[in-house]
Parts: structure tokens; C-alpha cells; sequence
């Protein structure tokens, strides 16, 4: 006799909860490491706090500060309660004496929002067919992601930038399993508009994946049905975009003046563009700051193996589709940068393609 529907529903969420739970804890224990990393804009996160919503750096969209501010304003009310501080005043105080409790706070938070990777993996595992123990194996591949448990002790957009992404492509496989795709359209651009303002480079994959994306509900639903999703996530994402981003939206010209200072920072001045390529497969194939050989290949072959007919997962095309997206954007990446490839850079990627991975070998 099989497990009720409330047996079913009761076993996903505990083993939702456990995933994020590991996950969470192995990227809150190095939190406190002894010192402020440079990347850290703490400074920024504090003054939202008094309403200071345009940053004093616009090389990336504001929303981290906004999400630190939320977490620093719980450390407020908590050391209120605990009587670490009286009121703003010896809040403020406790910044300029010994800082570590708001870069702790901030850390802890980029660590719990790192940890959705786990939920996610297993949610998409689920949606694509998988069995519980399978979708749950999924699962802990996120949760034990190396570069995602390495970037939760700094933070920083890059870690949420990975988890929004990952998101997406969620949104995108339930959209397809509901007798509703409308509302799922408008989720699906949401966690779009979260991923571009953690960073912006998020829509290096965002661009081809949406058009993947229309172009399967084209096929599968006809051309009126993709139209119509066409316009609600156009729509959504012109409402969300300026919310998220109103310090960048006040103050659009400075953002494109710091966009020209990043361009310089950030793209290759090699003469040879391949040296690009190179670095990458040097980067995914190192153990804790790539994927690892082995996960390299199972990722590269990911397609071929959702191919192969012992292969029952479902969605396949999409899953294809986000495969092009990640390699297009990650090789085009490369060839812009070149040998300039800092960790952060690849966590969306790479991220991605340990997903794919470990669904073809599930």
C-alpha cells in the first residue's frame, strides 16, 4: 500500500529541511574567520539603515546591501533584547569599536541564503521525475556544492546570485508541470529580476535560457500561449526591476560610469582570446574552487545522458536548454575575460552545471 498524499507531503518537507539544515551549517561555521574581507560593503548595508538607499560603489546592483540591511536590523533588535546596546546610538557605537558581530550577521545570512542551493536541487530533482532518495542525493550535491560552501563565508551577491539562478530554473520546471502556467510566468521572471540584481551578469545566462524557454512553450503550447508569457514576464520584470534596485535606478548615471571602471577591471587584455578557455577548464577542474574532473565530465556529457533512453527523467529539453545557456554563457564569459577569472566569477556556472551533473547521474 502506497504512502498517503499527507504522508507524501510530510516526508518532502522534512527532507527539505534537513538539506537546507546541513547545507546551512557547513556554510555558517566558518563565519567568524578573524578579519573583514575587502569585498565586504558592510558600511553599505549599515547606512540603508538611515535611509541611504544609493551606494557609494555601483559596480553591482544594490540589492545585497538592501538583504544585509534586513539581517543588520535583526542584529539590532536582538541586541536590544540581549542588552548588548541601548538604543541606535550604542548600535552605532558597537560598529566603530569592533565591527565583527554586523560582518558575522552578514555572513550568517549570505550562508542561509547560499544554503536554498540544497531545497532548490531537491525541488528540480523532484520536478524532473526523480525519485525521493534520488531527488534527495540531488539534494546533498548542493548542499555540499565546495564553491558555494567556500563563498558563504564572505558577504557578498555572488553566493545569492547562484541561488536566484538556480531558482529560476525551478520556476521554469514547475511552470511546465502546472495547470496554471500564467502565475508560474510571473514567478519565473521574479527570481529573473533577483538574479540580475545581485549582479548583472546574471543575464549572460538569463538571455539565452529565456529565449530556450519561449521557444518550448512555442512548440509545446502554440504561439499565442508563448506571446502571452512573453508579455507577463516582460511586464513583471519592469515593475520588479526598479524596486529592487531603486538606489541604482536614483542614480543611473553613476552606475554606468562605474560599469565603464568594471569593463576596464574585468575584460582581457590578452592577445590571445583562448588563454580564456584554458583558465576556465584549469578553474573546473580544481576540487574546491571548480567541479572536479570527474563532475567536469558528468557535466560536459550531461546532455548525452539525458539523451540515453535508461534515462527516465522528465523535462529533458529544458534541461537541455539550460545546458546551452550555462555552456554559451560560461565559454563567452571566457573569451571575455580571459585570464582574469577570480572564484566568484564562476559560482551561477558552476552551480548550474553540478546540477545538470549530478541529474544525468542520479
Amino acid at each position: 500500500m502506497g504512502m498517503s498524499i499527507t504522508g507524501q507531503k510530510w516526508v518532502g518537507t522534512v527532507s527539505v529541511l534537513v538539506l537546507f539544515t546541513v547545507a546551512f551549517l557547513l556554510r555558517a561555521v566558518g563565519a567568524d574567520y578573524g578579519y573583514f574581507h575587502g569585498d565586504e560593503r558592510i558600511n553599505e548595508a549599515a547606512k540603508v539603515l538611515t535611509g541611504q538607499l544609493v551606494p557609494e560603489q555601483h559596480f553591482y546592483p544594490p540589492l545585497i546591501n538592501y538583504l544585509n540591511a534586513i539581517g543588520l536590523a535583526g542584529l539590532f533588535g536582538l541586541g536590544q533584547v540581549l542588552d548588548w546596546w541601548s538604543g541606535p546610538s550604542g548600535f552605532r557605537a558597537q560598529y566603530f569599536e569592533d565591527a565583527t558581530p554586523f560582518y558575522v550577521t552578514a555572513r550568517l545570512l549570505t550562508a542561509a541564503t547560499g544554503a536554498l542551493l540544497a531545497p532548490l536541487f531537491y525541488g528540480i530533482a523532484r520536478h524532473s521525475g526523480l525519485a525521493r532518495d534520488r531527488a534527495f542525493a540531488v539534494g546533498l550535491v548542493g548542499a555540499l556544492f565546495p564553491l558555494g560552501v567556500f563563498m558563504s563565508n564572505i558577504a557578498k551577491g555572488d553566493v545569492a546570485l547562484a541561488t536566484a539562478l538556480i531558482a529560476t530554473v525551478w520556476a521554469t520546471l514547475v511552470r511546465f508541470d502546472t495547470p496554471r502556467p500564467g502565475r508560474w510566468d510571473v514567478i519565473v521572471a521574479l527570481m529573473a529580476v533577483l538574479t540580475v540584481s545581485f549582479k548583472q551578469s546574471g543575464v549572460l545566462i538569463l538571455a539565452p535560457l529565456a529565449l530556450g524557454y519561449w521557444i518550448l512553450i512555442a512548440r509545446g503550447e502554440g504561439g499565442r500561449a508563448c506571446a502571452a508569457s512573453v508579455g507577463r514576464i516582460l511586464l513583471t520584470a519592469a515593475i520588479a526591476w526598479p524596486i529592487l534596485n531603486i538606489g541604482l535606478v536614483l542614480d543611473f548615471a553613476s552606475f554606468l560610469e562605474f560599469q565603464k571602471i568594471q569593463a576596464v577591471m574585468s575584460v582581457t587584455g590578452d592577445a590571445d582570446r583562448t588563454v580564456g578557455l584554458v583558465t576556465l577548464l584549469d578553474r573546473l577542474a580544481t576540487p574546491v574552487l571548480g567541479l572536479n574532473p570527474v563532475w567536469l565530465v558528468a557535466a560536459l556529457l550531461a546532455p548525452l545522458a539525458l539523451l540515453l533512453p535508461g534515462v527516465r527523467l522528465d523535462h529533458k529539453p529544458l534541461l537541455i536548454v539550460v545546458w546551452i545557456a550555462l555552456v554559451l554563457a560560461t565559454v563567452g564569459t571566457a573569451l571575455l575575460v580571459g585570464s582574469r577569472q577570480p572564484e566568484h566569477l564562476w559560482i551561477a556556472n558552476f552551480a548550474g552545471l553540478a546540477l545538470l551533473a549530478a541529474l544525468a547521474l542520479a
